[in-house]
């Protein structure tokens, strides 16, 4: 009988450490590169010979990471009574921060505000495109979880 009350409780902690897993990969190719620079010496890849390869694995990393982390915090608040609102305010969020620095950059130097008329600003550009995806799915999960709420209200 315990194994069934258990049960919820299993599936919520599941749920936030699938969220804990993405934030851990996103932590350890970003700020954590000297440990997994070292951990993948372990396996024989270093950064000198193995640039491409090493430059693929923080990729890899960092979107799996996001994915992770997404899944994990929609899985665990799609059952609160403000998740619906909570999906619309972080999509919103990543979406101002993921493109605002590339749309900034673009738009002052279409303006003359910046020496190069074109810049290539590729950390703004890599940061668009790993936040953007995950905006959009983020936006249109809380809308329809919105939506599907009023439905049911109605």
């Amino acid at each position: 009988m315990s194994e069934l009350s258990n049960a919820p409780a299993r599936r919520r902690l599941a749920q936030w450490g699938v969220a804990l897993l993405g934030a851990a990969m996103i932590a350890l190719a970003t700020v954590g590169l000297g440990v997994l620079f070292r951990l993948l010496a372990l396996v024989g890849l270093h950064i000198q010979t193995n640039d491409g390869t090493v430059g693929a694995i923080i990729m890899l990393l960092i979107g799996a990471g996001l994915f992770l982390l997404i899944t994990g915090l929609v899985l665990a608040l799609a059952r609160s009574r403000n998740a619906a609102w909570w999906l619309i305010d972080s999509g919103l969020v990543l979406l101002c921060l993921g493109s605002g620095p590339l749309l900034a950059i673009i738009s002052a130097a279409k303006l003359g505000l910046t020496r190069d008329p074109h810049p290539n600003p590729v950390l703004e550009g890599m940061l668009a495109g790993f936040t953007f995806i995950p905006a959009i799915v983020l936006l249109i999960c809380g809308l329809v979880m919105l939506a599907w709420r009023r439905y049911r209200a109605a």
